[in-house]
């Protein structure tokens, strides 16, 4: 499996797995969805599964239930219903997987709504793997029978490469034609390095369609999927499938630490990590619209003063940015010593606003030149790909990394870790500035898509959070930011 191919420790749980075979093809059926989809040694299809997400683009984990799995020598039967209940959300599907021998698998997938409620997306979904398909060219057939060649994007790419997809047709390897047939709604593919995933996603509806939509109970829907592979596919069947990611053994990042939100003091155990892994600077972060900011300022100086460490500011402005300067650059005055780096952001934008960005800049530079100044998204990475700062005046850029966007499951977690490379390069194509990935966490530390302000921190901590894995996963991450310098790590 693709675990195998980390020194990571995996004290935490894997889910179970059936070895599944359709003529040349290799997959595994785990909870639902078919993984690793293979023929001989090549990597066809990462992932096949259904998703049901809502206005806040949470995914709604099912409940398996009335599972059939009837697995052949060159095929398989698989059948089962998925019930989609979370915060007033109910949701039913049926699934229909089969794999025949004639190397072709299909998926079908009827749902019906028990429930009304706001979505953002219900449907199949295809994750093709990065290795077998980056710089590829792809044959797109449009529903109106247009025909169209693009090619599976290098680099991260902020938009999606391929549009009003019914059919896709791409060779994996030499002499191997792989083709995918979408029924039941207009498909596109996006590019998910943009959230640190390591794959590209075929999905409907196209993101051109306004959203979220209104789901009526009763609405009805059916989707269904059919890949085929033909061509030189050498049938060797591998007793456990998997996929080899290489991720560099060395690193210059500076490394900073942060704790969550909701701390309000350091523990034991996390000034032990300071004292063992020579952290370089401690995170934190400030609303400057909020009353007690700067004593929660004077409170973080007196942690990193302690710990030999200094400070990373991350600060979120609202508005009256001239007022908020005068009195952030008096209360930054006696401390400046302790200052390492300081991101300007707005808590009601994506990215650093061009306005904010070339007040504080100049302002900033001006009063303390020492302490480096950033432009970039307490978020995911897709916020700085589809903002890049262009000519504004930056000294580094700035994101973070959660690997659980789109799926939480371990196999998925440690897949992710074959995007950072990728997203460092891009970065690199676009600014020649420093590159800051601020915090690393395991878990989803905020929603950015969030409806509603109070739901944009999440305050349920990861159990994981604790295990020897996270620490390893942590431990890889900065390996593959290795042209970071600085990487902030949350426990």
């Amino acid at each position: 499996m693709i675990e195998e191919s980390f020194d990571i420790a995996l004290d935490v749980h894997l889910l179970p797995y059936k070895l599944l075979k359709a003529g040349n093809l290799t997959c595994i059926y785990e909870a639902g969805n078919l993984r690793y989809i293979k023929c001989g040694s090549t990597e066809i299809v990462r992932m096949i599964y259904g998703a049901v997400r809502n206005e806040s683009w949470d995914t709604i984990v099912p409940e398996i239930t009335n599972e059939i799995v009837d697995a052949g020598d060159d095929g398989f039967y698989i059948g089962y219903i998925a019930l989609y209940n979370f915060n007033g959300i109910q949701y039913s599907a049926n699934f229909v997987i089969e794999g025949k021998a004639d190397s072709s698998i299909s998926i079908t997938m009827h749902g019906l709504a028990l429930s009304d409620f706001k979505k953002n997306r219900i449907g199949l979904c295809v994750l093709h793997p990065l290795k077998e398909t980056k710089g590829k060219p792809a044959t797109i057939v449009e529903p109106s029978g247009d025909v169209y060649t693009a090619a599976f994007p290098e680099l991260v790419s902020p938009d999606q490469p391929f549009k009003e997809i019914q059919q896709m047709q791409w060779k994996p390897a030499e002499a191997m034609t792989a083709k995918l047939y979408f029924s039941g709604d207009i498909f596109e593919t996006e590019d998910q390095r943009n959230w640190s995933d390591s794959s590209f996603k075929t999905y409907s509806t196209p993101q051109r369609i306004p959203f979220p939509v209104v789901v009526k109970k009763g609405d009805k829907m059916q989707q269904k999927i059919v890949l085929t592979v033909s061509g030189n596919s050498n049938p060797a069947v591998e007793k456990r499938p998997s996929t080899k990611i290489e991720v560099p053994t060395n690193t210059t990042s500076k490394i900073g630490y942060s704790m969550r939100l909701e701390q309000i003091a350091l523990t034991g155990k996390q000034e032990k990590f300071f004292n063992e892994n020579n952290v370089h600077h401690y995170r934190t972060e400030l609303y400057l619209d909020r009353a007690g900011w700067p004593q929660q300022l004077e409170k973080d100086v007196a942690i990193v003063a302690e710990l030999g460490a200094r400070l990373e500011l991350v600060l979120f402005f609202a508005d009256k940015y001239d007022e908020t300067f005068q009195l952030l650059l008096q209360e930054i005055k006696p401390v400046v010593q302790y200052i390492d780096s300081v991101l300007l952001l707005d808590k009601k934008h994506a990215v650093t606003p061009a306005g904010l960005m070339e007040k504080g800049y100049g302002l900033m530079k001006a009063a303390f030149p020492s302490i480096k100044i950033g432009y970039g998204t307490d978020a995911y990475f897709a916020a700085l790909n589809r903002n890049r700062p262009g000519s504004l005046p930056h000294d580094f850029v700035s994101f973070s990394l959660m690997p659980q966007a789109h799926a939480s499951d371990i196999r998925t977690i440690i897949e992710n870790l074959e995007s950072l490379p990728d997203i460092m390069q891009t970065i690199q194509s676009f600014t020649n500035k420093a590159i800051h990935v601020s915090p690393v966490s395991i878990g989803k530390r905020i929603n950015p898509d969030a409806v509603l302000e109070t739901d944009y921190v999440i305050t349920e901590r990861d159990v994981r959070e604790d295990s020897v894995f996270a620490n390893d996963w942590k431990r890889l991450s900065v390996m593959g930011l290795h042209a970071a310098a600085s990487v902030t790590i949350m426990q």
